[in-house]
Parts: C-alpha cells; sequence; structure tokens
C-alpha cells in the first residue's frame, strides 16, 4: 500500500481499497499530505463522495470515496523536469523535480465548497538521484535506500531551477489550476 489512499472498515477494520497513487516509487513520493474528503464530479458529471491527497509527485489525486477509483489526476501544482519519472541509475544523473522535498510535502491542503477548489502548498526543489545494486542477503548496515538522493539548493550552480513555492487553487471537478500564486521560497508549512 506504498504511496496509496487506504479506506479501511470502521468496525472491523478490514480493508474497504485502496488507490496507489505512484506505482513502484523509486523516487521517494510517498504521500505525506492528508486526505481531505469532499464531493467531486465524477467523469459522467454526477456528483460523488471524494477523497483527495496532494502528493510529492505534484498532482492532487481525486478518487471516488466509496470505491477508491481514480476520478481524476490534477495538472501539476509545481515544476516538472523532463525526467521526473526516469528510474535512477548507479550514477548521479541530470538534476530531477519534484523531487523528496518537493511538490506537497507534509503540508496539509484546504478544501472550499464555495469555490470548488482545493487549496494545496507546493515545493520546487531539484534533487540528484542514484541507484546502487544492494545485495539482499547481505545488506550494507544501516543502509535503508539503495541509492543517494544530494538536493540542489543553488539552482545556478548545479544547471537547475532555484528553489521556489506555489499556493495553487485546483479545481475538483477539472483537476485544473485555477489560479497560482508562485513564491520565491518552498511552500512548506
Amino acid at each position: 500500500y506504498t504511496d496509496s489512499i487506504v479506506a479501511l472498515h470502521a468496525k472491523d477494520g478490514t480493508l474497504a481499497w485502496w488507490y496507489q497513487e505512484v506505482k513502484h516509487d523509486v523516487w521517494d513520493y510517498d504521500s505525506t499530505s492528508p486526505v481531505v474528503f469532499l464531493d467531486a464530479k465524477d467523469q459522467s458529471g454526477k456528483v460523488v463522495p471524494a477523497a483527495a491527497e496532494a502528493n510529492k509527485d505534484g498532482l492532487l489525486y481525486i478518487v471516488n470515496r466509496q470505491t477508491g477509483t481514480l476520478i481524476r489526476a490534477s495538472d501539476p501544482f509545481v515544476l516538472e523536469s523532463a525526467n521526473k519519472w526516469t528510474v535512477p541509475t548507479a550514477s548521479l544523473g541530470e538534476p530531477h523535480y519534484p523531487s523528496a522535498s518537493g511538490g506537497a510535502n507534509w503540508s496539509p491542503p484546504a478544501f472550499s465548497p464555495l469555490t470548488r477548489k482545493v487549496y494545496v502548498m507546493g515545493a520546487n526543489v531539484a534533487w540528484q538521484l542514484d541507484a546502487k545494486p544492494i545485495d539482499p542477503n547481505n545488506p550494507p548496515p544501516g543502509q535503508w535506500i539503495g541509492g543517494d538522493m544530494r538536493v540542489l539548493l543553488d539552482g545556478k550552480a548545479n544547471n537547475t531551477i532555484e528553489p521556489s513555492g506555489t499556493l495553487s487553487a485546483i479545481d475538483v471537478d477539472t483537476g485544473k489550476i485555477g489560479w497560482q500564486y508562485k513564491s520565491d521560497f518552498p511552500m512548506i508549512g
């Protein structure tokens, strides 16, 4: 259930459904922001109970709260590098963003039923990623990941973006960005 919205039955704790936002996550795009309950239009235009979660990958995922079926993923609310979904290799690659400290990172989103928008804070932060082979029968002591992730805070020196942030109003019925405030600093709070 990594990087997933998970629903349990309250009476007995059994699994009702789950939706995995990022499959085979090798970028540390775990879902750290709280899930927000709201109502949203599904693909047929019918208003259904929904759940929304902003992810480190820079997208807001909206699922049907009764079934776990994806209704829509939003447009990106942070910058995306061309290699966003490239699997890390054994050498430090090109700058990669959003990163594990980017997208929506811990900050809770808010929903307004009056505007029908979810308000999401975002962080534009580039990292370099590499992968290291690990012998599963003899992992190095203290090894918790199979590679290195290096944050790049000086965009000019590293030929990438400068850290910055966004506050985005995302329409729950379309996934489109209604408006966006851009900050010189990552929006994490």
